[in-house]
């Protein structure tokens, strides 16, 4: 579950995808990880236009809208997904739980259950992104507008 790096610290892109839906893209310039990509499309395209190399992949939940492209881009990059115990994913996936540690560029995120849908969704938290004391990466963090909370 690790990916050491020398680079700085990862930027955040919101990549929109289908009409009422995003996928988070954490990224150091070289490498990329991914939260919830429900479309390959979007994601393929962000990281063909920044010469960016797919490393991991976050998922929150089962929902087709979160996973659907989770096939495509592993079938392309050969990415390592992580996604919480309990649900039914795309496999291969490492699966996460409460208080389970994942590192990306050297530092260390965690996952923890997350009070929203589905009852087995799990948000990651971190202190990856510049500018911010921590961040946590979740799906469906408002009903109506399903957008991840950064």
């Amino acid at each position: 579950m690790r990916l050491n790096t020398t680079a700085p610290l990862p930027q955040l892109q919101c990549i929109p995808a289908f009409s009422d839906n995003y996928i988070w893209l954490l990224h150091d310039g070289q490498h990329a990880w991914v939260v919830d990509p429900g479309d390959a499309g979007p994601v393929r395209a962000a990281l063909q236009e920044q010469g960016l190399i797919l490393a991991g992949i976050l998922l929150t939940h089962h929902h087709h809208d979160h996973t659907g492209g989770v096939a495509e881009l592993v079938a392309d990059s050969g990415a390592a997904v992580f996604g919480p115990v309990g649900e039914v994913l795309p496999e291969p996936v490492t699966r996460v739980g409460e208080g389970d540690r994942l590192q990306c560029w050297g530092r260390t995120s965690r996952s923890s259950p997350s009070p929203a849908i589905p009852a087995g969704h799990v948000a990651y938290f971190g202190n990856h992104v510049p500018g911010r004391a921590a961040a946590v990466l979740r799906g469906h963090a408002v009903l109506g507008r399903l957008r991840p909370a950064v």
